[in-house]
């Protein structure tokens, strides 16, 4: 249309055309053309160039030129970039009102014919979308950017392949609302649009487990419920009715479950959930990639658990059963020291009394005497491990006559380590444990709990490359 102006040539009865279109489509949104946008100056058009001109104080011939463009634009504000900078309202138009009127269909509310313009159904349709969705920012008819982004993620939500989801406990109270609803999906015409009451309230439980955001549960069976359900049956290659028959509830009810636990039945591909993300978390801290960790058993969830499956020599089912997660929890134990490392946080405190009297010489049979490394010792025993000597060198001795002992290099969580005060490597003068690994400012430390360290169980932190340590060593 501008295009056309600019070379001089206004718009008059008989144009034809894309300038012509586009001037229809500006009249529509303006509210002053109800005409079809066909392309064709007729005398429909004409009179509608006219309502505008008039209402805007210039003559009303009925012919656009430029002052009538300058007085259309003015008018309809063309709305797009995600209504970062405007709020859309009735009368105005652009590509984002069209983006939000095709979400707001795919959810169910019905903004009338999809155009790119903010009438007053576009306007009814909003509306309602807010008095579904309370959390949405903006208030009003008008769409802004808070609106917008809202009502793209409850679309977004809308397009994957449905999830399923865990619920720990009350499975007796579950399976009754489930015969409850099933009951209900299987009489009549099924549970639809205007149904309320507890089957409907368990319908749209099952929906939100299956990825479907409803905005607020009403019990109510609304236009948003019944777009979730076409949504779900659209993925589940069932016939898109909007209504829950008995066919679509035998598929919706496995999507959210009642469970023993966290892993009774297993976790696997599709489910969505606390105990799924809980799960990436391990796998994540034990150096396997199971993707974004969002609670999501996807594929690469699967990978991962496989990968973590084989490693352990379990058989590869790619889910997270009893057996697996106990592996998997062993194995974080073990990266982290296990239980031996348990024990001496339990200790941490602990003060001798009188000289040298403590409950570690004690429990291992022997007199008081300079204990740590008897508290070594006892906690190694609490761990199922053998090493039992009251000595520090002792315990260096044990260590390399294992063939576990490591030097000055690569300490781990669990590891003994051995100090000679002088910076020696002579005869070992204390021992204590690893328990954490850690860069700060770029240089590596280690943070150790030791027994009788100033006569008590306590945490310290040396520089991995301190003089004063002889060497770490894993104690098997």
């Amino acid at each position: 249309m501008s295009a056309q102006l600019k070379k001089g040539d206004a718009l008059n009865l008989g144009d034809s055309g894309r300038g012509v279109s586009a001037l229809q489509r500006q009249l529509k949104s303006a509210g002053v053309y109800q005409g079809a946008v066909n392309g064709h100056f007729d005398a429909g058009t004409e009179k509608a160039v006219a309502a505008l001109q008039k209402g805007k104080g210039l003559e009303a011939s009925g012919i656009a030129g430029g002052e009538t463009l300058k007085a259309i634009k003015s008018t309809n504000l063309f709305v797009r970039d995600g209504f970062e900078n405007n709020k859309a309202k009735v009368g105005q138009s652009g590509s984002d009102v069209l983006q939000a009127e095709r979400m707001l269909e795919k959810l169910g509310f019905r903004p009338g014919k999809a155009d790119g313009v903010f009438d007053q159904a576009t306007a009814d349709a909003v509306a309602r979308y807010r008095r579904a969705d309370p959390q949405v920012a903006d208030k009003g008819r008008m769409i802004g950017e808070g609106f917008f982004k809202e009502l793209s993620k409850a679309s977004r939500n809308y397009n994957h392949d449905p999830f399923s989801k865990r619920q720990i406990g009350g499975v007796k109270t579950h399976a009754r609302l489930d015969a409850l609803t099933a009951k209900a999906a299987a009489k009549g015409n099924g549970i639809g649009p205007g149904d309320k009451g507890r089957a409907v309230l368990n319908v749209e439980k099952h929906l939100e487990a299956a990825g479907y955001e409803l905005g607020r549960q009403n019990s109510a069976f609304g236009s948003r419920t019944g777009a979730a359900i076409k949504a779900f049956q659209k993925h589940s290659s069932l016939p898109e009715t909007g209504v829950v028959d008995a066919r679509t509830w035998s598929r919706l009810k496995n999507k959210l479950f009642a469970a023993k636990s966290s892993t009774s039945p297993a976790q696997r591909l599709g489910e969505h959930d606390a105990s799924v993300k809980s799960s990436e978390k391990k796998l994540k801290s034990l150096g396997f990639e199971p993707g974004k960790i969002d609670g999501a058993f996807t594929a690469s969830t699967q990978k991962a658990v496989k990968q973590f499956q084989k490693k352990h020599h379990l058989k590869q089912t790619g889910a997270v059963g009893a057996g697996t997660m106990k592996a998997i929890d062993q194995a974080i134990k073990a990266k982290n020291g296990g239980m031996i490392l348990e024990t001496a946080r339990k200790w941490l405190g602990t003060h001798e009394r009188g000289d040298n009297i403590n409950p570690f010489s004690k429990a291992l049979g022997r007199p008081p005497e300079a204990w740590c490394a008897d508290f070594v010792s006892y906690c190694a025993k609490k761990a199922g491990l053998k090493l039992n000597t009251a000595s520090a060198q002792g315990v260096a001795d044990f260590l390399k006559s294992k063939g576990t002992w490591k030097g000055r290099h690569n300490p781990q969580p669990g590891d003994a380590l051995t100090f000679r005060w002088d910076g020696s490597q002579g005869w070992a003068d204390h021992v204590g444990l690893v328990e954490k690994v850690f860069i700060k400012n770029g240089r590596k430390y280690v943070q150790t709990i030791e027994g009788n360290s100033g006569d008590m169980v306590r945490r310290k932190v040396y520089a991995a490359n301190d003089p004063v340590i002889n060497g770490f060593g894993k104690i098997r």
